[in-house]
């Protein structure tokens, strides 16, 4: 007995050795290593079923026949199928078994046809309860061991008549039993060493895969102009990139495998940990501005954004890119500074002021509007409702115009006393009625300039608006004040030219009936004095509207060559370039000019040629009016412009010096005695424009 047990269980063994010899390659083959993964494809889930399944059907050839029961191994193939790839392939490999052995007959054919399905299906399940993972060699013995031994105990229970029940134990259920055991044994630990030498084979390939990786990233990292780092959970530094190391004033030594605790305070600290414990957590990229510092205790304003990482054995890793900001923040301080201070100017000013951006939305409204408008800053910013205080129906204000450089719409909606403004380039000012059904209208001067970034784009412009209604009462009644005096001088000039002609008259037959010399002399100074006063009362006619009027914008060719036709020049040449100057002066600017051309007649004595020339400057224009006369002595220059100076009334260059002066206008005499009298105009660069037709 004990030699058939032995011959018995030395035969199984030599089975099971064969098999795994053949077993060994396809466990080695790549369809393997989808079971082993948990990507089989359907094909290959089939492939292991036929393959398991012939081991069964191996096993069942091979076996050992006694009293029609057959000692086998045919529940190894599906056992291993069911421990390594799961119940379906263990139940096809257990089905094909066990169709095979019903097929041979006999009076264990049932029990045959259940044992095979009945491991692969055991199989799969203790495959599925260890989450789809082959058991530990021991586990997968002990169970083989277990499930072969019920087995067996089913069926000599159930079918082995008592007579063999002995005989079938000893020489076919215990070498069954056995051999079925150590299959699995040799099985198990083939598949294992299998999964050991694949594990560190990937192993090997992740590390030399990580170290590719993150000497890719390190170089990726060094090629960044900001600052990188890559921290693990435990927050020390893992790679950081050459910026970094500068901007944290550390070497690369230093800071590699060293946590960031070493390197901030407690709170930066808490910062930048609880950024990166949120990127861990919730798997997002976060972006913070932070204020952190470094040796030296200085300060830097950061933004931090910080990205989850993975890289391909699945660690995680928190990549952060900073951005020193300090500079920007300072900037953006310097800005906010200087809102605050354009703030505080304009609602500082006396007068009404607005600033619109390029969309024609306020973004600036003071007090001083805000209190005649009675629109208050908070309901007007971010609306373009700033017409409103002022027009009955929507009309383009001249901020408008401004914004969209439309100045060829101002003849459309404003009168021509709307111009030009002299001290910033692209603004306009002018004064307009508006008028008012609740009251009798009101008068506001208007300036409005537009606001340009640094390429010179206009980006918005600001109005200032002041009512100067009070201004223009005043006016008309000065001018009704002016008007009655000019009236009443008038008069008073009437009257007293009448007596000055009566007087005429008189002395004319005084000096007849007079003979002595001595009288008539007398005579003769008297007339000559009543003709000085006749003159200067005539003079005084002209000059009456002095200041009265508005200066406005005269064209020089044309005032002068004017002034010239009105006095009798006689062979006198007059030379003047056909030029666009044009200067802003009082009306009787004209008398300037015929002044100075009457003087040339009066007293050049030898005057043939009178010119008029400008030249430009820094600071303004210079009008030059020469002569080729006796000129006027050095001593006398200084005293031509006062008032009662002079061979005529004394009169006529002191008003032509208060007409210029008036817009602010100079004159002087430069001329050199014997050669000529120059008068020179000095015109302010405010006050000349070159007329553009």
């Amino acid at each position: 007995m004990d030699e058939l047990l032995f011959h018995n269980s030395f035969i199984l063994f030599e089975i099971i050795c064969v098999i795994a010899v053949f077993s060994i390659f396809i466990i080695r083959s790549h369809y393997f290593t989808e079971i082993l993964e948990h990507k089989p494809r359907t094909f290959t889930q089939i492939l292991f079923m036929i393959f398991f399944g012939l081991i069964s059907i191996v096993g069942t050839i091979t076996g050992i026949g006694l009293f029609g029961s057959i000692g086998n191994v045919r529940d190894i193939g599906p056992m291993v199928a069911g421990l390594t790839c799961g119940p379906v392939v263990g139940l096809g490999a257990g089905i094909i078994g066990g169709v095979f052995r019903f097929m041979q007959g006999g009076p264990y054919m049932y029990t045959g046809l259940t044992a095979p399905i009945f491991c692969g299906v055991m199989g799969g399940i203790l495959y599925l309860a260890n989450k789809r993972e082959l058991v530990s060699t021991k586990v997968a013995v002990i169970y083989m061991f277990l499930c072969d031994t019920l087995v067996s105990i089913v069926t000599l229970t159930l079918i082995t008549p008592p007579d063999q029940l002995w005989v079938i134990t000893w020489n076919i259920a215990i070498p069954m039993i056995i051999g079925s055991t150590v299959g699995v044994l040799i099985f198990s630990y083939f598949i294992h060493y299998q999964i050991d030498v694949r594990k560190r084979e990937k192993k090997f390939q992740n590390i030399e895969r990580e170290k590719a990786d993150s000497k890719n990233l390190d170089a990726i990292m060094n090629t960044l102009a900001d600052p990188v780092f890559l921290i693990d959970r435990q927050y020390s530094w893992k790679l950081v990139n050459d910026r970094f190391c500068q901007f944290i004033g550390r070497s690369r030594e230093e800071l590699i495998g060293s946590t960031v605790s070493d390197f901030f305070s407690r709170e930066e600290y808490e910062m930048i940990h609880n950024q990166s414990e949120e990127v861990f957590k919730n798997k997002i990229s976060l972006e913070k501005e932070i204020i952190l510092t470094f040796p030296g205790e200085k300060k830097f304003t950061i933004i931090s954004k910080n990205s989850l990482y993975t890289d391909n054995n699945g660690y995680e890793f928190v990549i952060g890119i900073i951005r020193d900001i300090s500079e920007r923040k300072k900037a953006e301080e310097i800005i906010n500074e200087s809102k605050a201070r354009l703030s505080s100017v304009l609602h500082g000013s006396p007068m009404m002021q607005f600033v619109i951006d390029n969309n024609h939305k306020v973004i600036y409204w003071n007090k001083a509007i805000e209190n005649f408008s009675g629109i208050s800053m908070d309901r007007i910013i971010g609306s373009n409702d700033y017409w409103r205080p002022f027009y009955k129906d929507y009309h383009p204000m001249l901020i408008d115009i401004i914004v969209d450089d439309a100045i060829e719409k101002l003849p459309q909606y404003y009168s021509e006393n709307v111009r030009k403004a002299q001290y910033i380039e692209g603004s306009y000012e002018g004064i307009e009625y508006i008028p008012d059904d609740k009251s009798t209208g009101k008068w506001f001067y208007f300036a409005a300039a537009p606001v340009k970034d640094s390429k010179g784009i206009i980006i918005g412009a600001i109005e200032t608006i002041q009512d100067i209604s009070e201004t223009k009462q005043q006016e008309s009644v000065l001018k009704l004040t002016v008007k009655k005096l000019n009236l009443l001088s008038s008069i008073s000039r009437h009257d007293i030219l009448n007596k000055i002609s009566v007087l005429s008259g008189y002395l004319y037959l005084t000096q007849e009936l007079v003979t002595d010399p001595d009288g008539l002399e007398y005579l003769a100074e008297a007339k000559k004095t009543m003709e000085i006063i006749q003159r200067q009362i005539e003079f005084t006619r002209e000059y009456q509207e002095l200041g009265i009027k508005n200066p406005v914008w005269q064209k020089i060719s044309e005032i002068a060559r004017s002034a010239f036709q009105e006095i009798e020049s006689g062979a006198i040449q007059f030379e003047i370039s056909d030029n666009q100057v044009e200067i802003f002066a009082d009306p009787l600017l004209k008398k300037v000019f015929h002044n100075i051309f009457d003087n040339a007649k009066r007293h050049g004595e030898k005057v043939s040629h009178i010119q008029v020339s400008y030249l430009k400057s820094e600071s303004g224009i210079i009008i030059t009016i020469s002569d080729n006369g006796i000129g006027i002595p050095y001593d006398e220059k200084k005293f031509i412009f006062e008032r009662g100076y002079g061979k005529n009334t004394g009169w006529g260059l002191f008003l032509s010096s208060e007409i210029l002066d008036i817009t602010g206008i100079k004159i002087c005499e430069t001329g050199i005695p014997g050669e000529g009298a120059v008068f020179e105009i000095f015109v302010p660069k405010t006050g000349y424009r070159i007329y553009k037709s």
